[in-house]
């Protein structure tokens, strides 16, 4: 059975925008798997906050600060080695990996604060992202 993360803006009458969904073989899947406590079924779904989105976009920054650092090392003692050589593009792979979760992570965080303005005064009128696992 397939899992997906979900991630909509909800509307009126229980009907939602979907924005994203990734398989569970995605990167950004599992960020948020490892990150979130996301909710099973779109039933239970839940808000996505810009506090979670930050602890997320954070992760995954780390992340990608200590690899780049492995990498520093790798790139020093390849020596021409074809087996490093080889671990040394795969870490590259997965830094562009990480950085374009990050990019959409980001591009979450600037959604929401575009639909939640600071000079919103009526907090009725806000909007939401929510976000399950299907």
């Amino acid at each position: 059975m397939s899992s997906h993360l979900n991630i909509c803006i909800p509307l009126e009458n229980d009907k939602r925008i979907t924005i994203g969904e990734w398989s569970r073989s995605s990167d950004i899947y599992t960020v948020f798997n490892e990150n979130c406590n996301v909710p099973y079924g779109s039933n239970n779904a839940a808000e996505l906050t810009t506090t979670e989105l930050s602890h997320v976009y954070n992760d995954t920054k780390e992340e990608i600060e200590k690899t780049k650092k492995r990498l520093n090392e790798l790139e020093k003692h390849a020596n021409g080695n074809i087996e490093i050589i080889d671990e040394i593009l795969e870490w590259k792979d997965y830094i562009e990996s990480q950085q374009k979760v990050l990019n959409y992570v980001n591009v979450l965080q600037d959604i929401l604060q575009t639909m939640n303005p600071s000079y919103l005064e009526n907090k009725d009128e806000s909007y939401k992202l929510i976000y399950y696992i299907s």
